[in-house]
């Protein structure tokens, strides 16, 4: 899908994928190091970005996400409010969720708190790994995850 027409607009999908090189921190690169040690290999850090945009370039929605190792961290996902409840985070998620899995992922997790629509999550299959109550006065804080089905050198 490249385009989407809805509510008089016609969005385009823009997909950036940018590879990321050694970690800039001292300390994160100590942590890197250790962690390849024990698993024998060293991860790339890759940022996928997926955006809806009309021809002025204009924002409408949008996800993010870290490929660390084989795990997806979904950074944030976005829709404007006049065009929330058409299906468009779906869309969006599970286009990140196939980017992910050409990647090489075989879960994404992401940190929340219940601002933002939990049962979203959950009605796309995601589970909850931790649930902290008034994390901050008024909302709690959520991690959750879901297990990406099957390998792409499986199918």
């Amino acid at each position: 899908m490249n385009k989407l027409e809805l509510d008089q607009l016609e969005l385009r999908l823009i997909q950036e994928v940018i590879y990321h090189g050694e970690r800039e921190h001292p300390l994160e690169r100590a942590l890197t190091a250790f962690e390849s040690s024990h698993l024998g290999y060293t991860s790339l850090d890759i940022e996928v970005n997926l955006y809806f945009k009309d021809q002025d370039d204009v924002i409408y929605a949008g996800v993010q996400f870290m490929k660390q190792w084989q795990v997806a961290k979904l950074q944030s996902l976005w829709v404007t409010e006049v065009l929330r409840k058409k299906g468009i985070g779906t869309i969006l998620l599970k286009h990140a969720e196939d980017i992910a899995k050409e990647l090489g992922c075989d879960r994404v997790m992401l940190e929340m708190t219940s601002m933002t629509n939990v049962s979203f999550y959950l009605s796309q299959g995601y589970a909850v790994l931790s649930h902290l109550q008034e994390y901050l006065p008024g909302y709690d804080y959520y991690q959750l995850t879901k297990k990406i089905p099957g390998k792409i050198d499986e199918q």
